[in-house]
């Protein structure tokens, strides 16, 4: 029998009694049911439960949230476990759903509920280990590893991306990465307790390798036991590509990459260069890493280059202090260098002299870890001891004085440092990149280092002192300040020193509609002590002014770079938009006063196209003019770029290294 209400009264106590009949309906079915329409597309279902979907049957081992389009499911969330509060909004969510149907119980509904107010974005999502931390001391029963497809889906369950034909061929052409070389790179095994801190760090060690976009890792625990099972959800990236640099039209460069090969884990680059300025106008590279060898974290790197007067041959390997869980750390590098470079004779004016030399480079360290109040615990503060050796030996090169020409010197060089670090990460998006996770780090550093020099003149000896710290503070943003000082000793007076200062900003994340705004700050300034010949610093495109494709020197040098970057809701065929706008200025020269040295500046506007699914991700347009510019450099520039996102100065301990002038 159906009873039709018409009276506005009635139909108003009808709807009201309809919306408690639901709220108990909810409550006694989150006790006993399994299965729970969230509205008419999606539904949440408890794990161990089978899904009938596409003509087959899926099974849940973890709760489910399955978004789809009326009853034509296209995408299946995996989800860690379901909590009180997300249990409530899909309540709340399906209560809004049915009630905003009528024009009456909408009313009501409002009368009833409400309106959640949206939480203010930040720059930062949350403390990497948090989410890990309930599960800490577990024991793992087992771990899984799935995927998800390169084009079309998301970690993200409130984005729904339909996958596009070439979305689909992609997918299709694409080859995963090898389970077994992902679990190569695992820091966990299966019966040991769950240590929260090291499962963070793999997540972000996952993060940076060249083959993976993304990366969750979800907990499920097993009934009432001590027990869970540990998924690491992956993404790959589409690891095959053209990349393209074009300074003008004669002097450009491409490269053809596969970062992924047959799904290994090995990069291979080739690179053809063309300048038509050069005696010899063509030029080739190639490049072959291997990541993780037999499960020790050791990687290696071979490179050979022959591009115009330049030729070298470099062969690298390393294992870096990627973990708190990692002990010991070193490497070894050989290469072999030739090249003409331009001198000028008081007799023949410019003429190319040959320089060719042998570098032998090995290091060694050793992290130890400080308050340790057990496994289980957040031990961040290391203390980093290590040791490096170069040799570097000339076949051919200048002419050299005791106090000229340096760099071209033979030596022996022993160096030893010692770091104390303390050093976490935050989580966050749409800093360097749009829907990607990235990692920001936080803490601090202080690392002496102190060594001996022996070359073909004298001896000296070096000693060097680095300070930094990173911080989120909170309603101002980010904040990453670096100061380092280091300086050669002979006959007690300092001899080829620098002064460095870096401190770099982001602001939190402000939304205007579907629009986010973040702006960037850089700071840089960097001055050289008793400088001899032939040794100053230098402004260019990458140190000052961006598009300066030109070196000028001092020995005192500032740059300031502010951006200001729109980021678009803009989405076509996996591609994101966000429009910058820039203004850089630099000053370089000898003098110690900064203002009395001369000014550059540069001016812009740009656009940049990102794929994250991609290895080589961004396109990036810009347009620049430069009120202030050394005379063999346009006022305006129009320059197209490709390139991978920024890296942010981190806390962990380093090689022991001269400071540099870069």
């Amino acid at each position: 029998m159906i009873v039709k209400v018409t009276n506005i009264k009635y139909k108003i106590i009808y709807y009201a009694m309809f919306i408690i009949i639901d709220l108990v309906s909810f409550v006694s079915m989150s006790q006993t049911k399994d299965v729970k329409f969230i509205n008419r597309s999606d539904i949440y279902i408890k794990n161990k439960n089978l899904l009938f979907v596409n003509s087959r049957y899926v099974v849940c081992n973890l709760d489910t949230i399955c978004i789809g389009k009326d009853t034509t499911y296209t995408k299946i969330v995996f989800c860690t476990e379901i909590d009180k509060k997300t249990r409530t909004k899909i309540f709340y969510d399906s209560i809004k759903h049915k009630a905003c149907k009528k024009r009456y119980t909408k009313s009501l509904y409002k009368l009833l509920f409400k309106k959640q107010k949206k939480k203010k974005d930040t720059s930062i999502i949350e403390k990497k280990e948090n989410q890990y931390l309930k599960y800490k001391s577990k024991i793992i029963r087992k771990i899984h590893v799935k995927r998800i497809d390169v084009f079309g889906e998301s970690f993200d369950t409130s984005i729904i991306k339909n996958t596009n034909l070439l979305g689909k061929l992609g997918n299709r052409l694409h080859i995963n990465t090898k389970e077994r070389i992902i679990r190569n790179s695992f820091l966990i095994k299966q019966g040991e307790p769950l240590n929260p801190y090291i499962l963070a760090d793999n997540e972000r060690l996952f993060r940076n390798l060249d083959n993976i976009n993304d990366i969750r890792i979800n907990i499920n625990q097993i009934g009432n036991t001590d027990s869970v099972d540990v998924t690491f959800l992956i993404q790959d990236l589409w690891s095959i590509g053209l990349d393209a640099r074009i300074k003008n039209y004669d002097n450009y460069d491409i490269k053809i990459y596969d970062a992924n090969f047959l799904g290994l884990g090995r990069k291979i680059e080739n690179n053809i260069y063309y300048n038509s300025k050069e005696s010899l106008p063509y030029g080739y590279s190639a490049n072959i890493g291997v990541s993780n060898i037999q499960k020790s974290f050791v990687s290696a790197k071979l490179n050979y280059l022959n591009a115009f007067s330049e030729e070298y041959f470099r062969l690298n390997f390393y294992r870096p202090f990627i973990s708190s869980k990692i002990k010991y750390a070193g490497g070894f590098k050989f290469e072999k260098y030739i090249n003409h470079i331009d001198a000028t004779t008081t007799d023949t004016g410019i003429v190319e002299i040959p320089v060719s030399y042998y570098n032998h480079d090995l290091w060694i360290g050793r992290s130890f870890t400080i308050n340790k109040r057990g496994l289980m615990n957040n031990n961040k503060r290391k203390l980093y001891l290590s040791t490096r050796y170069i040799y570097k030996k000339y076949k051919k090169k200048f002419d050299v004085q005791e106090d000229d020409n340096l760099k071209f010197f033979d030596q022996h060089l022993f160096l030893t440092s010692v770091s104390y670090s303390k050093q976490s990460y935050y989580k966050t998006k749409m800093v360097y990149g749009f829907n990607r996770t990235e990692d920001i780090p936080y803490g601090h550093l202080v690392s002496l280092t102190f060594g001996r020099n022996y070359n073909e003149f004298y001896k000296q000896y070096y000693c060097g002192l680095t300070l930094s710290k990173a911080a989120y503070v909170s309603k101002f943003g980010y904040i990453n300040s670096y100061f380092s000082f280091g300086t050669y000793i002979r006959d007690k007076k300092m001899q080829l020193g620098i002064v460095k200062f870096h401190l770099n900003y982001f602001s939190n994340l402000h939304k205007f509609r579907n629009y986010y705004v973040r702006q960037f700050i850089n700071l840089k300034y960097i001055k050289g002590i008793n400088s001899l010949n032939n040794d100053s610093l230098k402004i260019n495109s990458s140190d000052g002014i961006r598009g300066l494709n030109t070196n000028i020197y001092g020995q005192t040098a500032m740059a300031f770079n502010i951006e200001t970057v729109l980021v678009t809701p803009w989405y076509y065929w996996g591609f994101n938009f966000a429009i910058f706008i820039f203004y850089d200025i630099a000053t370089i020269g000898d003098k110690t006063n900064l203002f009395e040295n001369k000014l550059y500046s540069g001016i812009g506007l740009g656009i940049r196209i990102t794929n994250e699914n991609m290895v080589i991700n961004t396109l990036q347009l810009r347009i620049a003019y430069y009120p202030k510019s050394p005379a063999d450099i346009k006022p305006f520039l129009l320059n197209i770029s490709t390139g991978k996102s920024l890296k942010l100065n981190n806390f962990e301990g380093q090689i022991p290294s001269l400071i540099d002038k870069e």
